[in-house]
């Protein structure tokens, strides 16, 4: 139920952000209040099957939409920017399917049939450890305990598709299901856009 007129007021008297939502309008919302407020937000995103992302935006920094390339970066939250971000869960749910996703649950995804992505136990327990350990180390050490500081950002990925599409080698027995990878929320990767 966060919203534009309750997000700063829902914030107020916290020391730091974990931005868990699967509404992508929400998220921004979130950030954006964050960044406003001057609090460290840590964010969680992922794709169907087994891939995610975490990363801690913190006040001062390369902001959210920034970061992650959405086009309503720096613009007024009206129902257009809000319909351009909507827009984006074509793509992604699309991106999803292509690696594995159920193609049905694109579908009612990509229809508005089905309200939120997927959830996949496999993949939302890591990420919301890694999540909560990024908070963990930001209170007891400060901005100096953050691991994955945006761009930066802390990825897994069971299969490996991820790791194999940012071009970092792995054994052939042995995925990498974790990595840090610098700058990665950024244009040149091309992955950015995918969580």
């Amino acid at each position: 139920m966060v919203s534009e007129e309750n997000a700063e007021k829902i914030l107020s008297g916290h020391d730091i952000v974990l931005c868990l939502v699967d509404n992508m309008v929400a998220r921004v919302i979130v950030h954006r209040a964050a960044y406003k407020m001057n609090l460290p937000c840590i964010t969680m995103s992922g794709a169907p099957k087994h891939r995610a992302i975490v990363s801690t935006f913190m006040p001062n920094r390369v902001d959210y939409e920034t970061g992650f390339g959405i086009p309503t970066a720096g613009k007024p939250l009206d129902e257009a920017a809000k319909k351009v971000i909507v827009s984006l869960k074509k793509e992604r749910a699309e991106y999803s399917a292509k690696l594995g996703a159920d193609p049905g649950w694109a579908k009612l995804y990509i229809s508005g049939e089905r309200e939120f992505w997927a959830v996949t136990p496999m993949r939302t327990f890591p990420t919301a450890a890694f999540a909560a350990q990024e908070a963990i180390n930001y209170l007891v050490y400060g901005e100096e305990g953050i691991i994955a500081k945006a761009p930066d950002a802390r990825i897994y990925d069971l299969e490996g598709k991820v790791f194999e599409d940012l071009g970092i080698a792995q054994s052939q027995n042995v995925k990498i299901t974790e990595a840090i990878v610098k700058d990665v929320l950024k244009p040149k990767n091309k992955i950015y856009r995918r969580f």
